[in-house]
């Protein structure tokens, strides 16, 4: 019973802890931004739907699309970056038509359980995590602008 007690105890504190881990620290990123050199209607349309593919393909959850205005923006998605250590992104893409680009925009929430974590400059993220947030962020605008550039270039004659 005493060890029972005891595991419970333990549980709960790992539970608040948990519960209370607070973002260490959230940024965005300016982002990409593709021109386009013409933008019609079905652009926009063809466009966000990429987007939304792509978004889900990586397993994120799209919080909105909106094909007329060409916006979609995800929600939460995380990648693990060691033992009690995560980031949560966020995508938004704006496709512009009257100002002919479209913008892609991450911002990431990097989350350890304790906060105390720190490199060498006092940063609250090791350098290794920023790398590899990089890597994944690169990895998805990369493929986005892959797909949005054979996209565009089918509409040059």
């Amino acid at each position: 019973m005493k060890h029972m007690k005891l595991y419970l105890a333990f549980s709960l504190v790992v539970a608040i802890l948990c519960a209370g881990c607070a973002p260490d620290f959230t940024f965005s990123r300016k982002g990409l931004e593709i021109p386009m050199t013409t933008a019609t209607d079905q652009t926009v349309k063809d466009l966000t739907s990429i987007a939304v593919g792509i978004l889900t393909e990586d397993n994120f959850i799209v919080e909105h699309a909106n094909a007329d205005v060409g916006l979609v923006t995800t929600e939460w998605g995380g990648i693990h970056l060691g033992m009690w250590t995560f980031a949560r992104i966020r995508f938004s893409i704006n496709i512009l038509k009257d100002l002919k680009a479209i913008k892609i925009r991450p911002t990431v929430e990097y989350r350890t359980l304790f906060s105390s974590w720190v490199d060498a400059n006092g940063l609250p993220i090791a350098k290794k995590h920023q790398n590899k947030i990089n890597d994944y962020l690169t990895s998805v605008s990369e493929r986005l602008y892959k797909r949005f550039s054979a996209r565009l270039g089918e509409q040059t004659p």
